[in-house]
């Protein structure tokens, strides 16, 4: 059996955070680079998440693949 493999693109970490100057929420996207697949984009979206914002009030928090599509975390 061999293991399916998922397209090697490029994937983005999108959320909300709020912005206290502004007083609201702003749409945040970061790079997470090529991945292999959900899996490994989950994973560095969670470092990304522990790294940028670590002191930050977060929402609607989800991945984007090349193609459009998006998973929720």
């Amino acid at each position: 059996m061999t293991k399916r493999r998922e397209w090697i693109g490029e994937y983005f970490l999108v959320t909300q955070e709020f912005q206290t100057y502004k007083n609201e929420w702003v749409e945040v996207s970061i790079s997470l680079g090529k991945c292999l697949g959900w899996d490994e984009a989950c994973e560095k979206a969670v470092f990304a998440i522990m790294r940028e914002f670590a002191n930050s009030k977060i929402r609607e928090t989800y991945i984007v693949n090349g193609w459009g599509q998006i998973q929720y975390m």
